[in-house]
């Protein structure tokens, strides 16, 4: 079940915050087209992904985490967000 359709278009050639979370269920989030994606909390980088989908949240996020994507300038993605398979 998709929760959240949005889209994003990048500034610049660094990683951007497309989804803060804080304290959520566990959560699937995916990028059309496909750009590396990351999770991030204030210190540390949790988890990375290159296949365009990656999971947040659940007791993780006790921590606040920002999910950030990397693209170029310009560029527009389409997200789409829901629960993560197997959940």
């Amino acid at each position: 079940m998709t929760v959240i359709t949005a889209t994003h278009t990048f500034t610049s050639s660094n990683f951007e915050t497309i989804e803060t979370a804080f304290n959520i269920p566990r959560r699937r989030i995916c990028v059309f087209p496909t750009v590396p994606l990351r999770v991030r909390t204030a210190f540390f980088t949790t988890a990375n992904s290159t296949s365009g989908c990656i999971n947040y949240g659940g007791t993780a996020s006790i921590a606040v985490q920002r999910v950030q994507a990397k693209g170029s300038p310009g560029q527009t993605i389409q997200i789409k967000q829901s629960l993560p398979v197997g959940s």
